[in-house]
């Protein structure tokens, strides 16, 4: 989801061998940084969206960073895809039905999975490719927006345990001392978003701030009433109030108050290991 327009490889370590006492070779491999692109919206401040460059076979694309995708959307394909069929498939605003294709392996730093089905949709429109959790999902890995970095094969944090919502999306809680929303932590949101029956039944939280044009990853556009949300916790880390766009949320399919965005996670350093359902912030 986006709410708005927004190698170092492996060392191997060999280890000493005598003849009464043989060892295994150890192999070490050294986390791997990855440069995240920030790219803040010009309209909104404090938002906008988070680019790292992948390889997809004999291709680099330039893919959003985005852990509330389920499954990688391309533009470009490489000249090794394979057609599969076709789906519908939503963004924010609306559905589109879009072709399915099999690459052989997609690469980010140390992340990698393949053979893999991904969706393919038609450039232009302010439309972008996504990096989806069917790529995030395949080992631990530290973002931090502020230094603008990604840092793959880190060790799996001893921190809390989230939830993993049906589809696999990452939830959690916003926290404020009057009440708590069930949230979607989605790095490919440039913004967070708030659902607007969370909005009005807690009017407290929330002043209005005006209202944006926004783009989902399909391109299709909406008008966003905005408002600034008081400070809140997140596993018991304060967050800043900022400003959020209120939204009709759907169900993802598990119901949401709200959608963590660009605003939120840049204010924190997040080690997160997806299939291991645990991560660490360092506010």
């Amino acid at each position: 989801m986006r709410a708005l327009q927004t190698p170092e490889g492996t060392e191997l370590l060999d280890c000493d061998r005598t003849a009464s006492r043989p060892q295994a070779a150890v192999v070490t491999v050294r986390p791997m940084r990855v440069p995240a692109d920030c790219v803040p919206d010009p309209e909104v401040p404090d938002c906008g969206n988070v680019f790292v460059a992948v390889q997809v076979d004999d291709l680099v694309v330039r893919a959003a960073f985005d852990t509330g995708a389920a499954r990688t959307t391309l533009i470009d394909l490489p000249t090794s895809a394979r057609p599969i069929g076709s789906q519908e498939t939503a963004g924010a605003f609306g559905a589109e039905v879009v072709t399915q294709w099999e690459v052989g392996q997609i690469r980010l730093g140390s992340l990698h999975a393949g053979p893999l089905t991904v969706d393919r949709i038609a450039g232009g429109g302010g439309r972008h490719p996504v990096l989806g959790l069917d790529v995030l999902a395949t080992g631990p890995w530290e973002l931090d927006v502020a230094a603008g970095t990604l840092v793959t094969d880190v060790p799996t944090p001893h921190g809390t345990e989230f939830h993993r919502a049906a589809n696999g999306h990452v939830l959690t809680q916003l926290s404020w001392p009057t009440a708590t929303a069930t949230a979607l932590w989605d790095t490919g949101a440039g913004i967070t978003l708030i659902d607007r029956r969370f909005a009005d039944a807690h009017p407290d939280l929330f002043e209005p701030a005006g209202s944006a044009r926004a783009t989902d990853v399909m391109g299709a556009q909406d008008d966003f009433e905005l408002a600034r949300v008081r400070g809140y916790e997140i596993d018991g880390v304060r967050f800043a109030g900022h400003v959020v766009a209120i939204a009709d949320l759907p169900e993802v399919p598990d119901h949401i108050d709200a959608a963590i965005g660009y605003p939120t996670i840049k204010q924190a350093r997040w080690r997160v290991d997806v299939a291991a359902r645990r991560w660490r912030i360092d506010g």
